[in-house]
C-alpha cells in the first residue's frame, strides 16, 4: 500500500513538473518573442512535450476500458499538438513599430491644431492601428502628468474602436495625422506668448500580436518645431 501512494505521489510530482515546465516555456516565448527562429522552435517543443508528458502522469490518455486507450490518447495529442500549432502561429513574425519624425502645426487658417508623426515598420508585414489624442496645457503642467490624461484618452478611444488601420510592408514608412483642439482668438495669444503648450500622443495596435507602441510629445506654443518628448 506504501509503495502504491508513494508511486502516485511521485506520478503527482512529475505532472506537475511537466506542467510547469510547458508553462514556463510558453511564458518564455509570450515575453520575448524577439528571440531567434531557433530558440522559438525549441521552446515550443518544450511546451508540446511538457503538456504531453503532463497529460500522461496525469493519466488523462487512460480510457475507463483498454479498448478505448489508444483513441483517446490519439485525440488529446492531437489537441495538444494543435494547440501548440496555433499558438506557433500567433506568436509567428509580427509587425513592430518605431516612431521617427514629427511635425506639429499651429496656425493653419481655420483648422485646429495637429501633429503629423511618421512611423516605420521594423518587424514582418502586418496591420498597425492608429489612435491619437491631442490637448492644449498650461504651460506650468508638467508632462508627466499630462501624459497619463493622454494616455487615458488614447485607452477610450481604444476601447470603442475606429482608429486608423494601415497594412504595412516590412521596414515600409507610414504617417497619420494627430488632431488637436481648434483655439479660440485669446488661446491663440496664449500659445504666441508661450503660454500652452500643444501635447498630443498616439498610440499603435499592432495585427498580429496586439502590441501597443505609445508616443507622447509636446510643444511649446511659441516654439513649435521643437517636439519634446513626455516624461513617464
Amino acid at each position: 500500500m506504501g509503495k502504491k501512494n508513494g508511486s502516485a505521489q511521485q506520478k503527482l510530482g512529475w505532472a506537475f513538473f511537466w506542467l510547469t515546465t510547458a508553462g514556463a516555456a510558453a511564458m518564455a516565448l509570450i515575453t520575448t518573442p524577439e528571440m531567434p527562429q531557433w530558440s522559438i522552435v525549441s521552446l515550443l517543443f518544450v511546451t508540446g512535450g511538457g503538456l504531453t508528458a503532463s497529460a500522461y502522469y496525469f493519466r488523462l490518455f487512460e480510457a475507463p476500458i483498454p479498448i478505448g486507450t489508444m483513441p483517446r490518447a490519439s485525440i488529446l495529442l492531437a489537441f495538444i499538438w494543435v494547440c501548440v500549432f496555433i499558438f506557433s502561429q500567433w506568436l509567428g513574425p509580427r509587425p513592430r513599430v518605431a516612431f521617427l519624425e514629427t511635425h506639429v502645426y499651429l496656425d493653419k487658417p481655420n483648422l485646429p491644431m495637429f501633429a503629423n508623426i511618421s512611423f516605420q515598420n521594423m518587424g514582418a508585414k502586418g496591420k498597425m492601428t492608429a489612435y491619437g489624442f491631442g490637448a492644449v496645457t498650461q504651460s506650468s503642467a508638467t508632462s508627466s502628468s499630462v501624459r497619463q490624461e493622454l494616455q487615458q484618452g488614447v485607452r477610450q478611444l481604444i476601447a470603442k474602436g475606429g482608429g486608423l488601420t494601415y497594412s504595412i510592408g516590412a521596414q515600409e514608412k507610414k504617417w497619420f495625422t494627430i488632431f488637436g483642439p481648434t483655439l479660440t482668438a485669446q488661446q491663440t495669444l496664449q500659445v504666441k506668448r508661450g503660454e500652452l503648450d500643444f501635447y498630443f500622443a498616439a498610440t499603435l495596435v499592432t495585427d498580429p500580436g496586439q502590441e501597443r507602441f505609445d508616443f507622447c510629445g509636446f510643444v511649446v506654443g511659441n516654439h513649435p518645431d521643437t517636439v519634446l518628448q513626455c516624461e513617464e
